[in-house]
């Protein structure tokens, strides 16, 4: 069932960060153009798939984001549309614990940064009053220094390309993808002390960022390394769509920051709560390769989510139409919508990236 949610201001710890109005207005903006279809029974622990109309689902990740393994064992529907799962046992605990344990003795925790995706380019991110973590990406000298991150980082990718059915091809992890392809973002571990936050932010770019950066993120796996009571706070909080997942050990959070066209998801704009205590969490952003920009296109003058000129819209903004029948586009997507895009990011391959302009 679709519904609008009502309109709602930003928390009060907003006032600890910046952007976080605009923010908020992005993503009223996006639940306007595209209602949710939530799942208000699922409560704390969503539903398995037999609780929910698995076709329709099917077709909404099918049609519009990326295709899921459903019968994925311990896999649980948080929401319809923008699609929210969950997957318990995702990691073994005894792989978790190494995990943390190797990420501690690493001595490569530092203050968690904010900034335009993790696939190597120095100097794309820095800190932020938003997000009060510390964290640690999980490249080859990590996990080769450290046992306990290559087992996670080996769990997370084999689990996730398992339950990611897509058709598209894989490229090397922490490089661009080929054309149309898809690849693994650096692993990130981060750890959550008392107190500690990240604001409201949303994974998917700008138009013009992810331009510029040539990928745009497809989908993220969260999956958190140790439980914490739910006394203790540390949810991630989906702030328009009414959903909160507690994290307990091994459950993986997938969800999808754009739509196969590349444009952002506002409606994804989600929160890492106060810890009270202790959290650990592993962050897996999968990208998808967007095609350079058409010579002579003055990015900035885009204005970050507005109209992308001379690129085709390829639809994925307007209201879900499982009937409507798939055409190819020239950038090798399909054509999931017939009503055009405000900001479009013509998805193929790509080479150097750029600015800084969202949060990771």
């Amino acid at each position: 069932e679709k519904a609008a949610t009502a309109g709602r201001s930003p928390p009060p710890e907003a006032e600890r960060g910046s952007g976080q109005a605009e923010a908020f207005a992005r993503a009223e903006a996006a639940v306007g153009a595209r209602p949710p279809a939530f799942l208000p029974e699922a409560g704390a622990d969503g539903l398995p798939v037999a609780g929910v109309d698995k076709a329709a689902l099917e077709r909404v990740l099918a049609d519009h984001f990326v295709p899921v393994d459903l019968d994925a064992p311990g896999l649980r529907v948080h929401c319809l549309d923008p699609p929210i799962l969950t997957v318990d046992g995702f990691i073994p605990a005894e792989t978790c614990e190494a995990a943390m344990q190797g990420a501690e003795a690493s001595g490569r925790l530092a203050r968690s940064q904010v900034g335009a995706g993790t696939l190597g380019a120095a100097g794309n991110v820095d800190g932020s009053a938003n997000r009060t973590s510390s964290s640690m990406l999980v490249g080859d000298a990590e996990a080769a220094q450290e046992p306990g991150l290559e087992s996670l980082r080996n769990a997370v990718h084999a689990g996730a390309r398992q339950l990611l059915r897509s058709p598209r091809e894989w490229g090397a992890t922490g490089r661009l993808p080929a054309p149309g392809g898809l690849t693994f973002e650096m692993l990130q571990v981060a750890r959550y002390e008392g107190g500690q936050y990240f604001l409201s932010h949303e994974d998917g770019f700008p138009g013009d960022v992810a331009l510029r950066n040539q990928f745009q993120r497809a989908a993220t796996l969260l999956v958190y390394l140790n439980d914490v009571d739910a006394d203790q706070g540390g949810v991630t909080h989906f702030d328009m769509l009414g959903v909160s997942v507690q994290p307990r050990q091994g459950r993986a959070l997938l969800f999808f920051p754009s739509f196969q066209d590349g444009e952002a998801d506002a409606r994804t704009l989600h929160a890492a709560k106060d810890a009270h205590g202790l959290k650990w969490i592993a962050q897996q952003w999968v990208a998808q390769g967007i095609a350079p920009p058409p010579a002579g296109l003055n990015l900035d003058a885009l204005g970050g989510r507005g109209a992308v000129p001379g690129l085709e819209a390829l639809g994925g903004r307007g209201a879900a139409k499982p009937a409507e029948p798939a055409g190819a586009s020239p950038a090798g997507f399909k054509k999931i919508s017939s009503a055009p895009l405000k900001v479009s990011g013509a998805l193929a391959g790509g080479a150097k990236r750029g600015a800084k302009k969202k949060a990771g």
